[in-house]
């Protein structure tokens, strides 16, 4: 039950880990470029369809539902400016880069009245509802747009950081919209704030740290059944295994792993096991146990063969046959010889019948 826990343990501490991590990779947005209801319609629709005392316009519902879902100026008649508080989530200390936190600002610009684009936007402390008069050289963070301007209908992404804390979000364009324009959005704001990473990130580092100890505990733990388990030992492979075991290895990596000995045959004499496994593609080292374990097992010693004395002597040196003869001689006469190997050593062959008693 104990090696079953910690098991369990270390499975759930890299699983919450893996969590924390993969929410730590996504931002959490706000607003959103897309479903915008004022595109493609003029600014006398737009205000038409915001009054809904007639019951033909755009519900309260409706309009709550846009408001809260996106950042733009199509929520107030004074068209070109934008408020909006927000929240960045984090440790509660200034620890510079370490607690830092990106936010992305997506603009695209939806001004059809010719005027300048020109713009600013930033981040002031408290809510909106505490801003008055901004003045920008007061912002926390901003992006100063005086010679840059924004294109209409292309999107500009503009990176600012911050610490955890309320701020405002404020955009205006420099060059307010005419009084006329009404309700017609002209700018659209999409925000993507990375705070999720100054919180989850830690987390998951914190969980990897403990679950290395809990992994060491888990080793530990799963060593001591094994002794209570096994007392003798886990069972050992037999010889004949670890061989066939090595060869099939060497065969795979092409290399040595048996360290076995050469098993030598005389000198000109194969050994048919051996020369089998070796046509087979074994090595001569791994050859030779292969052949020992076999002949071991069908009880095939391998022995040597009788060798043969040669005594050499000049084919055309007569003289020389007479000590061969009394070699055969004193062996025991021809008889042990053949012809041939007697002719081969000078002898002639009236002294082969000779000494065979043949007539």
């Amino acid at each position: 039950m104990q090696r079953n826990r910690s098991r369990v343990n270390v499975y759930l501490t890299l699983a919450f880990m893996a969590v924390f991590f993969t929410f730590s990779l996504f931002p959490v947005t706000q607003g959103s470029l897309g479903d915008n209801p004022h595109v493609g319609m003029s600014k006398e629709e737009v205000t038409d369809w915001m009054d809904d005392s007639d019951g033909r316009g755009w519900s309260e519902n409706q309009k709550a539902a846009w408001n809260e879902e996106k950042l733009w100026d199509g929520n107030d008649p004074n068209s070109g400016t934008v408020e909006s508080t927000v929240v960045m989530v984090g440790i509660p200390a200034d620890l510079g880069a370490v607690t830092e936190i990106r936010v992305d600002l997506t603009l695209v610009s939806l001004r059809e009245d010719g005027g300048s684009t020109h713009f600013e936007v930033g981040f002031f402390d408290g809510t909106c509802s505490d801003l008055w008069s901004p003045d920008f050289s007061n912002a926390v963070a901003w992006y100063d747009g005086h010679e840059d301007q924004l294109l209409p209908g292309v999107e500009r992404t503009i990176s600012l950081t911050l610490q955890p804390g309320t701020y405002c979000l404020y955009f205006h364009f420099m060059q307010i919209a005419p009084e006329d324009n009404g309700y017609k959005s002209t700018i659209d704001i999409e925000m993507a704030m990375y705070w999720p990473r100054g919180i989850f990130l830690p987390i998951s580092g914190l969980l990897a740290i403990i679950a290395l100890p809990l992994w060491l505990s888990t080793q530990r733990i799963g060593k001591r059944f094994k002794e209570m388990k096994f007392p003798e030992g886990p069972e050992e492979k037999s010889s004949e295994l670890q061989v066939l075991d090595a060869a099939d290895a060497e065969r795979v990596m092409d290399i040595d792993l048996t360290g076995a000995e050469n098993i030598d045959a005389p000198d000109g004499v194969v050994d048919p096991y051996v020369q089998q496994f070796i046509d087979q593609g074994y090595s001569p080292q791994v050859a030779a146990e292969h052949a020992a374990m076999y002949r071991q097992r069908a009880g095939d010693q391998y022995t040597e063969p009788a060798t043969e004395t040669w005594v050499e002597t000049p084919a055309t040196d007569q003289p020389a046959a007479e000590p061969v003869a009394e070699t055969a001689a004193d062996s025991g006469g021809s008889g042990e010889w053949s012809d041939e190997q007697l002719l081969a050593a000078g002898w002639t062959q009236a002294q082969i019948d000779a000494n065979r008693g043949q007539p």
